[in-house]
């Protein structure tokens, strides 16, 4: 996760730029997934598969506990089931098995719920850290300044 410290300011034509060379970059992604892809139906398997794994636990958490979701929790999550997924390997997109499971076991559904164990432990964890010690010298996103056993590390002006 990048995050920037609190003195940067990005002017308009910045972030203007950031968002070409952002959109720029997916879309290149997006164009190697399609030219990689043997057939629309594939397209469209890896698309409601991703979903599944990255976008369902995020789905349920906020709609049976909300609140109880962070940041950090979701990306973390995010990260797990991407890595999973291609660790797992996908047959229409060519990508190899790296772990291997029995025909019985449910994959995408196995690589689903470490998803979404991820994002509520983690959360969990965060939320903990975040009201028992403040932050213990992670970036505070709520705060936008970098503490360290609550000393404030920012520039001073």
């Amino acid at each position: 996760m990048i995050l920037f410290h609190a003195s940067f300011q990005a002017s308009d034509v910045e972030i203007v730029w950031c968002t070409r060379i952002c959109v720029l970059i997916v879309g290149i992604a997006a164009s190697g997934v399609a030219f990689g892809a043997e057939s629309i139906y594939g397209l469209w398997y890896l698309s409601s598969d991703l979903t599944y794994v990255l976008t369902f636990p995020h789905f349920v958490l906020s709609m049976t506990a909300p609140g109880v979701g962070t940041r950090l929790g979701s990306v973390s999550s995010f990260i797990v089931g991407i890595v999973l997924r291609v660790l797992v390997g996908e047959k229409s997109m060519g990508l190899p098995s790296l772990i291997k499971f029995p025909e019985e076991v449910p994959v995408k559904t196995l690589t689903m719920a470490l998803s979404a164990t991820v994002l509520l432990l983690v959360s969990i964890c965060d939320k903990f850290l975040r009201s028992k010690f403040g932050c213990l010298g992670i970036y505070n996103i709520a705060t936008e300044r970098r503490v360290f056993n609550d000393i404030d590390l920012r520039a001073k002006s």
